[in-house]
């Protein structure tokens, strides 16, 4: 049975169980717990006793310039007694049936394991991307204009930059509070954050997490950046080439496309981690609505989806996209046909109806599939953290 823990024996055993699944560090799940609220927490059980559970995070996911509410789902475990019973697949199909009873358009998650996540109609949508590069490699000497440390007072304007970035990319979160008090101040600190400009209108924040090696050498970690105009983005890089008496490497998560390794002089930035993340549409009319869409594009698409757990998503509908709207009306001919995993990719513009056609779990023809992959055409999904 799937729901929020009861009383302070069901908080224990799920701290026993993330614990251990996990290997975190003693009290490392408590601090989790409490900054992430008990009420978010879930659990499954096994002939009433704890198995397995979860945390949610009420979120949003950026697509087409319009926020996607998302229910995030993240330290996903079961005891290792439960697994390859079923017990996993238990969990998340109370995840997705709670996402779409609240209403959720979405539900996304990092998974460890695709196959428990397709089951119930997980697939993936968007790119996580782990960069690297040689400090004593960057060449940029902008000095222009200035870096400060950034004090609390400077965190609205830090995320304003951050939703002008999102704004512009797909996948990228809507932080809560939660995430970004993470993001800024971690528990046992090890992060210090700095704006680029002076004035009422800075131009980008990069948050900075060195790393000591052995010896006097440091890696440093950007946790995450934004900037405004490629100027500010050369200072960054300026910025960070001034570390190299210290620093060896310097690494970033980013997406396929990523402005600042675009911004280097050389193809000397290596990838040392690509992963995908994955969204689950739990609510397809909520989800055609709440997206932006190109403002020049029109099409009209009719769409027959499979979707045995949530029911609420299958059957036949009509796909409306005009002056940067989107609508699902029930009805149509079914031209374009496809299961519950099939959304996610094409939804997020991750790939294009055509590609998803090859995966299996879509078919229709090809002026239709073109008219899909126009609705949903944007760039590349990708996101700086994980959850």
């Amino acid at each position: 049975m799937y729901s929020p823990l009861r009383g302070a024996r069901e908080v224990a055993a799920l701290d026993d169980v993330l614990t251990f699944t996990y290997q975190l560090e003693k009290g490392g799940f408590r601090r989790f717990r409490r900054r992430a609220g008990p009420a978010n927490l879930r659990a499954v059980r096994v002939r009433g006793e704890v198995a397995g559970g979860c945390a949610l995070y009420d979120m949003g996911l950026w697509f087409g310039g319009r926020v996607v509410p998302s229910l995030g789902v993240a330290m996903v475990g079961v005891a290792h007694e439960h697994r390859a019973r079923g017990t996993g697949t238990a969990l998340m199909r109370g995840v997705v049936l709670e996402a779409a009873r609240r209403g959720f358009p979405l539900s996304s998650l990092y998974p460890a394991t695709q196959p428990l996540y397709r089951r119930v109609g997980y697939e993936r949508a968007g790119h996580w991307i782990n960069y690297a590069v040689a400090c004593s490699s960057i060449e940029a000497r902008e000095r222009e204009p200035a870096v400060r440390p950034a004090r609390p007072s400077d965190r609205r304007t830090i995320e304003r930059l951050y939703a002008a970035q999102a704004r512009e990319s797909s996948g990228l979160v809507e932080r809560n509070r939660f995430l970004w008090d993470r993001l800024l101040a971690p528990p046992g600190g090890g992060v210090r954050t700095y704006l680029l400009g002076e004035g009422g209108r800075p131009l980008g924040y990069v948050v900075l997490a060195p790393k000591r090696l052995p010896g006097l050498g440091q890696d440093l970690s950007l946790v995450d950046l934004a900037f405004a105009t490629p100027a500010a983005g050369r200072r960054l890089l300026s910025f960070l080439a001034s570390q190299r008496s210290f620093v060896e490497t310097v690494r970033w998560n980013g997406g396929p496309q990523d402005a600042l390794a675009a911004l280097l002089v050389e193809q000397k930035v290596k990838v040392e981690r690509h992963w995908h993340w994955m969204i689950r549409v739990t609510d397809l009319r909520r989800a055609v609505a709440a997206r932006g869409y190109a403002p020049g594009v029109e099409a009209e698409v009719d769409l027959e989806v499979e979707d045995p757990l949530v029911r609420g998503n299958a059957g036949r509908w009509v796909i409306r996209v005009a002056k940067g709207r989107g609508r699902a009306l029930r009805g149509g001919s079914g031209a374009v046909r496809c299961d519950a995993n099939a959304l996610a990719p094409v939804y997020a513009g991750y790939a294009s109806p055509r590609e998803v056609r090859t995966w299996g779990s879509l078919e229709g023809p090809d002026d239709a599939l073109d008219a899909l992959a126009g609705a949903f055409a944007g760039p590349a999904p990708w996101k700086r953290e994980m959850y």
